[in-house]
């Protein structure tokens, strides 16, 4: 990564990337161009699709809250929102995770206890959210601090 530019697409990003551009072989130049253009495309129609989510689900203070936890933006809260509904139909928070599959299957025998991968029998939609925020907090985002610890 260039030093001073956190995001390679971002304003200061794209200026540096625009003049490494031009440094490529005119071939090679060609088809990164046609290449940016393709992913300003994408982040136009990106934004487009943000512009216009509020006509389908109105932000209210549930879906803020949610909003709140780490690694999660506006499309895991919404897709938690809807999946849990009402939270107080779970009589804890053991049951809310082991319906959201994010809990590992328990073996035990004969005193031993091995735990293995994650639940299969669960509500998947839910379960894709809690380990997509997970996959955020784990990539070092900035909206994911590092704990300071218990």
């Amino acid at each position: 990564m260039v030093e001073g530019v956190s995001d390679a697409f971002g304003v200061r990003g794209r200026r540096v990337i625009a003049q490494l551009v031009q440094q490529l072989p005119p071939q090679t130049r060609f088809v990164t161009e046609g290449l940016l253009e393709q992913v300003g495309v994408l982040d136009r129609g990106i934004r487009e699709v943000e512009e216009r989510r509020g006509e389908v689900l109105e932000v209210d203070e549930d879906l803020r809250r949610l909003m709140t936890l780490l690694g999660v933006g506006f499309i895991l809260a919404a897709v938690i929102w809807t999946e849990v509904g009402d939270v107080s139909r779970f009589p804890g928070p053991e049951q809310l995770a082991a319906y959201a599959g994010v809990v590992p299957r328990v073996h035990e025998s004969g005193g031993r206890r091995r735990y293995g991968p994650l639940r299969t029998d669960a509500n998947r939609y839910l379960k894709w959210a809690f380990v997509e925020a997970a996959n955020v907090c784990c990539a070092g985002a900035p909206r994911c601090p590092p704990s300071s610890g218990p």
